[in-house]
């Protein structure tokens, strides 16, 4: 897993400045893994099995759904466990 910067579009708004991890070396093809940790306040945009785009500060982009939220609520966050749909290009 490497390091990952981007933003989550979704539909007409976005998650911004998210980083996280994903699975560099099987990204190439659809069913790639990775997650990001987001503000519980945050979280309510997400939905699990939903479709998204993400868009890496490197430029690349992949489609992405959400795979499984698992919030942390003393550290008032949130990790978000994504697969991607397609490969990141």
């Amino acid at each position: 897993m490497v390091q990952f910067h981007g933003n989550l579009l979704i539909g007409g708004m976005s998650l911004t400045d998210l980083q996280g991890l994903i699975d560099a070396e099987n990204a190439c093809v659809p069913g790639w893994r990775g997650e990001f940790v987001v503000n519980v306040n945050r979280r309510s945009c997400l939905e699990i099995g939903r479709p998204y785009l993400l868009q890496l500060s490197d430029g690349r982009t992949g489609q992405v759904v959400v795979s499984e939220i698992a919030e942390k609520p003393l550290e008032q966050v949130a990790v978000v466990r994504i697969s991607g749909t397609s490969p990141l290009r």
